[in-house]
């Protein structure tokens, strides 16, 4: 019998112990750079304001000074009339409505307005579980995960009446916290998932309601103001079925 080699072993140790690691959970929105604008342009094709409907337009996520959900769009379409400073009902197909505070001109045709209220999916919808993102929070160590042939100890798991909290640092939190240290802002530094332990569907309704919750927690362990932000919900074929735009307050 051929003793085996000790270097052979030990490398494929490691190997098992490595496909042992689960994968970590994939943020619908990544950020490459603290402060980064994302685009959520992918709402609908149309928006109407004020009662005039509009096909050019934009939805971006900003984030200074203060976080906002921020809407551009042409002014010479469909003769739309609108004053700086006043307040506008609006609706998207699909979701409920809001109100856009128009913040200024440019150049007599580009308009600018920052949503109040949230933008949420407006049908009560059955969802598998929810992806949901946090903004500047801590560095806490957790279980290993991996991306490709990149590992890191940053998952952490929580349960509660029956719901399971799933929450994942992004693959490249040490390089946004150390960017945020110099620049300052915000940054997308953990990707969560919401799901039922029993693995039962669950409407948009309790959703919101353990969502809320959420954002007080997150925010007393963290020791100021951080909730959740850009939910998406999935169906049980994992396509998205239902999603709220909605900045809780935020502190750096």
């Amino acid at each position: 019998m051929t003793p085996s080699d000790p270097s052979q072993q030990e490398s494929n140790y490691f190997s098992d112990s490595f496909s042992d690691i689960p994968e970590a959970l994939s943020p619908i929105f990544k950020m490459e750079d603290p402060n980064q604008r994302i685009d959520l342009s992918d709402l609908g094709q149309e928006i109407t304001i004020s009662g005039t409907t509009l096909s050019d337009y934009s939805i971006s996520l900003v984030w200074l000074p203060a976080p906002k959900l921020r809407i551009t769009f042409q002014a010479n379409q469909n003769d739309i009339n609108l004053h700086i400073g006043k307040v506008y009902y609006s609706s998207i197909p699909g979701y409920s409505d809001f109100e856009v505070l128009i913040t200024q001109y440019r150049h007599e045709e580009i308009v600018t307005g920052n949503v109040y209220g949230s933008i949420k999916s407006q049908n009560p919808y059955s969802l598998d579980h929810i992806k949901f993102h946090l903004i500047n929070f801590l560095d806490v160590h957790g279980q290993w995960v991996k991306n490709g042939a990149k590992s890191w100890a940053g998952r952490n798991i929580l349960t509660w009446e029956g719901w399971k909290i799933t929450l994942d640092q992004v693959e490249n939190f040490k390089y946004l916290r150390d960017n945020l240290k110099g620049v300052g802002g915000f940054a997308i530094t953990h990707v969560g998932k919401i799901e039922k332990i029993n693995g039962e569907s669950f409407s948009s309704e309790e959703a919101c309601e353990l969502l809320d919750i959420l954002d007080y927690f997150f925010s007393f362990v963290r020791g100021i103001w951080s909730g959740t932000v850009l939910e998406v919900g999935f169906d049980t074929c994992g396509n998205k079925a239902w999603r709220r735009l909605e900045i809780c307050d935020l502190d750096h």
